[in-house]
């Protein structure tokens, strides 16, 4: 259950070899990186301030309760968390990796392996809405949790911004997330057992993953 919060990972899991920006992201694979898909040519000022036309102003929790489609098997969801807004883009394998068979094979290989994501599947991957320099947007300097004490509490809300989207997309049975940083799979992980929500909704964990040759992490219906 990804250009953020590294900063405020670092310093709250005191990381002595700090990763890049995406290990503190709920990330698509480096080859489907936002930046090389129609993702950013979505967020213009005026749907950004779609987006967010009913978030509160000031420090607050806040997920929009809708859930933007923005092409076939992409969409997006607004949150806020303290003082920062962001986005979660959630996307199917095939939106992104086009109609060649032989290549999407290719790039599935050196991924996940022999592992074959679920039919109705989501990678997931969320960036700060602010983030609209591709040069910086992965600097996980600029973008630090104002309180990094608040990490925990922030992945519990991740997981909170997954359920609203499966809210609406009943039939997704699969979630898919791909940690750049050994060091928070534990977190990632025991944020998705410990969350209730996801429980209830009948998801669990999938531990069966080979993240140190590409590998993959996320839920799915049991």
């Amino acid at each position: 259950m990804q250009a953020i919060l590294l900063g405020m990972v670092v310093e709250a899991l005191n990381l002595a070899d700090p990763p890049g920006m995406e290990a503190a992201c709920l990330i698509l694979p480096g080859f489907l990186n936002p930046l090389e898909s129609p993702v950013l040519n979505h967020m213009t000022p005026d749907a950004l301030r779609d987006w967010f036309a009913r978030a509160p102003d000031g420090p607050c929790t806040w997920i929009s309760g809708e859930v933007i489609v923005l092409a076939e098997h992409l969409e997006v969801v607004a949150f806020q968390f303290d003082q920062d807004r962001y986005l979660m883009f959630f996307s199917a394998l095939e939106a992104t990796l086009g109609t060649d068979p032989d290549l999407a094979e290719d790039v599935l290989q050196n991924w996940v392996g022999t592992f074959r994501p679920a039919k109705d599947h989501r990678l997931i991957k969320f960036i700060r809405a602010d983030a609209n320099d591709p040069e910086q947007m992965f600097d996980y300097h600029l973008w630090p949790l104002r309180n990094p004490r608040q990490v925990f509490q922030f992945g519990q809300f991740l997981v909170d911004v997954a359920m609203q989207h499966w809210q609406t997309m009943r039939y997704i049975t699969q979630y898919l997330y791909q940690p750049a940083y050994p060091a928070l799979t534990k977190l990632y992980q025991r944020t998705l057992k410990n969350h209730e929500g996801c429980r209830q909704a009948g998801f669990r964990p999938i531990l069966n993953s080979d993240i140190e040759s590409g590998g993959y992490y996320g839920c799915e219906k049991t």
